[in-house]
């Protein structure tokens, strides 16, 4: 039988008080958004108590800066973010663009734009569980599920009028082809 240690025996770390720069605790707070905090408190050799403190002081910093590059948002950024978590227009536009050119890579390969793992379908920029997970957020939302432009029509379930006649038109067509065919 394996007798366990008593509490005094084990290792503790020692506990420091450290003056944490703002860039330390912003790398603490972006390392945590996708690791565990026990993996990041390993990483930055802290408690897991540092971990959560630095997160929640960041949080708390960040709602009026850009989390990116640490710089102050203007009003109407801050009103047209939503969440805790803001970016300037600047590292917005950069993020926007490295995003755009993943989509690209992935359609050169023949891979949905969005998730990058499955095959697109044809005539289209994204996969069958992407366009459907759209289409479910469009309809959550009020809006037509295929354009996401216009409300959907008391007539319809999930197309707006100018879509739900699109989608008749094509219906037809396809239905005369098959017949003269």
């Amino acid at each position: 039988m394996r007798l366990r240690k008593p509490w005094y025996l084990k290792k503790v770390r020692p506990k420091v008080n450290k003056t944490w720069t703002d860039s330390e605790k912003l790398n603490v707070f972006l390392s945590s958004q996708d690791r565990p905090s026990s993996e990041v408190a390993d990483l930055f050799g802290i408690t897991l108590h540092q971990v959560y403190n630095t997160n929640r002081l960041v949080k708390k910093g960040l709602k009026k800066r850009c989390y990116i590059c640490g710089g102050p948002l203007n009003k109407a950024e801050l009103g047209a973010s939503q969440g805790l978590i803001k970016a300037c227009t600047k590292c917005k536009k950069a993020s926007t663009t490295y995003k755009r050119g993943l989509r690209k890579r992935a359609l050169k390969k023949g891979l949905c734009g969005y998730c990058q793992e499955k095959p697109v379908i044809s005539g289209q920029t994204a996969c069958v569980s992407c366009v459907s997970a759209t289409h479910r957020r469009r309809y959550n939302q009020g809006l037509c599920g295929t354009c996401g432009k216009r409300p959907i029509s008391k007539n319809h379930i999930a197309l707006c009028e100018v879509c739900a006649h699109e989608f008749k038109m094509k219906a037809r067509l396809k239905r005369i082809t098959h017949a003269n065919a």
